[in-house]
């Protein structure tokens, strides 16, 4: 039974790169904040995927209002870390100096995990935020656009490891309130997003076992991309076949189409194919890590712009159910 993914708090969105996962992040972002949620999308390093899309531009760590209900967010780990010293500090200048020493430059450059752990810190920040004397949720969900496959299930890892290497002190305190949050179903959950395809089933396979075996983070469905569904259902097989075998619409449509019948019968059968194709990963899919499994659908005329990922979101939106799970 599908989950309604949109009574949690954080959806983490990973996938092999180039499977859409910042659409397929994108579009469920949308889904929620049409269904009346206050959403934030959360993209990590410097660089803006989302913008664009809604026609602005997010500078780097300013939360920007995309449309009303839907905000964005580019986490950079430098200032992350900044905003974090401050607040254990409270002194602006002597945490500026500090980040501008080159020994200390130099250190952070070298020092593994800290990046993650810093940019896992502020999402889990975001979520604790809140507002009002009821002290409700700022944000109803964070929609994060992980990073792909390899280095997602590294960056999830940071929390867990830095917690078997600190057995005591303030870093391992608020480490284990990150990593609460990870491993909560009813807070987050991670959803791994793929096409139908070898290489991109295999490694949401792998965020799958990650997930279950390594990360302890609750996994909450799968996204096929690009999926693509046969011409005709069986209901409209029989009215298909009768065309096919009526002779003056096939010429008429010979002449509407270029080249005629026969490409346009080519275009069927190679459709047909893909078709099958899908189909075969959607059962791979099913057997190899099963659970919830929700499909969008290939769009020829998909563009990185708006009107495609409402699209998008229309048919995730139709695959999660309302209420409580």
């Amino acid at each position: 039974m599908v989950r309604n993914l949109f009574d949690r708090r954080v959806l983490l969105v990973t996938g092999k790169g180039g499977s859409g996962k910042t659409t397929i992040a994108t579009a469920l972002a949308m889904a929620a904040r049409d269904r009346g949620l206050k959403v934030l999308l959360v993209q990590l390093g410097k660089n803006d995927y989302v913008g664009p899309i809604f026609g602005r531009n997010i500078p780097v760590y300013k939360e920007t209002e995309l449309e009303p209900g839907l905000f964005g967010l580019i986490v950079e780990p430098y200032l992350a870390l900044h905003e974090y010293l401050v607040g254990a500090m409270k002194i602006r200048m002597v945490v500026d100096w500090f980040l501008e020493n080159r020994v200390i430059q130099y250190l952070t450059q070298a020092a593994p995990g800290w990046r993650e752990l810093i940019t896992v810190g502020k999402i889990w920040q975001l979520e604790q935020q809140t507002v009002g004397y009821q002290k409700r949720p700022r944000f109803d969900l964070l929609v994060v656009d992980a990073p792909a496959t390899g280095h997602g299930i590294s960056f999830l890892r940071v929390p867990q490891i830095i917690l078997n290497t600190l057995k005591f002190g303030p870093v391992r305190q608020q480490t284990m309130a990150v990593q609460k949050l990870l491993m909560d179903p009813d807070r987050t959950l991670l959803i791994g997003v793929t096409l139908p395809e070898d290489l991109a089933v295999n490694e949401v396979e792998e965020i799958h076992h990650a997930a279950k075996h390594v990360l302890q983070i609750p996994y909450g469905a799968t996204v096929i991309n690009g999926f693509i569904a046969p011409l005709a259902d069986a209901a409209t097989t029989p009215i298909v076949r009768e065309l096919l075998r009526d002779e003056k619409a096939m010429s008429a449509l010979g002449r509407a189409v270029p080249h005629g019948v026969a490409a346009l019968l080519e275009a069927m059968r190679l459709h047909e194919i893909r078709a099958e194709l899908s189909a075969d990963y959607r059962a791979q899919v099913a057997e190899r890590i099963g659970g919830t499994i929700m499909t969008t659908p290939y769009l020829a005329e998909m563009n990185e712009d708006r009107e495609s990922i409402i699209k998008v979101a229309k048919v995730l939106d139709e695959q999660v159910p309302r209420g409580r799970r």
